[in-house]
């Protein structure tokens, strides 16, 4: 498990962005530890990681594909 402070370090952004991507569905749910603790899966985190790194990727060698200067 991993506190909001944790997700923080881990994906390099801040509380607000990482509450806007969860309220979208774009981050994953934090999970309630007790009533006033809140802390997200380490593994979904790295996962979500991992998926946006290769989503960058991706996009990087599509970009280099149809631009041959690149």
């Amino acid at each position: 498990m991993v506190s909001y402070r944790g997700a923080i370090k881990m994906t390099s952004l801040g509380e607000r962005t990482i509450r806007r991507l969860v309220a979208a569905g774009d981050f994953p749910e934090p999970v309630r530890l007790t009533p006033r603790r809140l802390a997200f899966v380490r593994s979904e985190v790295a996962a979500w990681i991992a998926g946006r790194v290769a989503d960058a990727r991706d996009q990087a060698a599509s970009a280099g594909a149809s631009n041959p200067r690149a």
